[in-house]
């Protein structure tokens, strides 16, 4: 069933390659049939599709070839304030998080990843805004995160959509800690380990010491550890256990994330495979 006028939500993405912006635009929507995605490949253009258009949120690169990004953002900020902004930028543009104040953006997102940097950034938008709509502060899971609808990939290169329309998923953000403190988390989070998200955002419940099973913990640290100290990113199999003890296969693709609050954090993805490691 198509969304109706009320689910959709416009979405605008600035980004001075074109070809770039169409690629993330078609990727989205294909994500999740709720986004429309407006593009712009400047900061004049992505102000006028403001103007013309009800934007719920604005997803935009820092490094557009010599163009203020710091003078878009602040007109957008004193124009449409509640506006969710997302800075989603390549490699290296990360260290422009210093000369932002945490608060300043809704979100910040890392290029790369493949496939999966979509699927994040669909949720965050979606999760940015679902939250502005309730009047919920941005950091406290939504009641949509405990009734999210399963996979709604529809990549069809490599038998991705197939996978994750399958299988159970989460999308997550923690801290880089033992424990892995979620700060957000949402998805199919009760099907593929039978806490409810709010368990493990509010601590009830730890993904790194309940969720994550014992002879496996010390593979996800150290990933986490070599990702800090390399790339930023990693990929990794392993075991977790469910809340009535089912053990199961899962496999995750993690990166570094802005740090939140002087911490540094993780955001990723991770799918039930089971059946496929058996």
């Amino acid at each position: 069933m198509a969304p109706t006028q009320d689910e959709r939500i416009n979405v605008l993405h600035v980004d001075d390659d074109p070809e770039l912006g169409a690629l993330v635009a078609q990727f989205l929507e294909r994500e999740d049939d709720r986004l429309e995605v407006y593009t712009a490949t400047t900061p004049d253009e992505g102000l006028a599709v403001l103007q013309q258009w009800e934007i719920e949120c604005v997803v935009s690169d820092y490094d557009m070839s010599g163009q203020d990004w710091l003078e878009f953002f602040s007109a957008v900020r004193a124009e449409y304030p509640a506006v969710p902004f997302v800075r989603y930028t390549g490699r290296g543009g990360e260290a422009v998080a210093s000369t932002l104040r945490s608060e300043e953006v809704t979100d910040a997102l890392q290029e790369g990843g493949g496939v999966v940097q979509y699927v994040i950034l669909a949720n965050r938008i979606t999760n940015a805004v679902e939250r502005r709509r309730t009047d919920v502060d941005r950091r406290r899971p939504s009641d949509a995160i405990e009734t999210a609808p399963e996979g709604r990939g529809h990549h069809d290169d490599d038998g991705y959509s197939r996978l994750v329309d399958t299988r159970p998923w989460v999308v997550y953000r923690c801290r880089n800690e033992l424990g892995r403190p979620m700060e957000d988390i949402s998805g199919d989070v009760r099907e593929l380990t039978g806490y409810s998200a709010t368990a493990l955002w509010a601590g009830d419940v730890s993904f790194g010491a309940d969720v994550t099973y014992s002879e496996d913990r010390s593979d996800v640290w150290d990933a986490f550890k070599n990702a800090v100290d390399t790339d930023g990113s990693f990929d990794l199999t392993y075991r977790i256990v469910t809340d009535d003890g089912d053990t199961r296969r899962v496999w995750e693709h993690g990166q570094v994330s802005p740090p939140t609050g002087g911490v540094t954090t993780f955001e990723g993805f991770i799918m039930d495979v089971t059946d496929l490691l058996r």
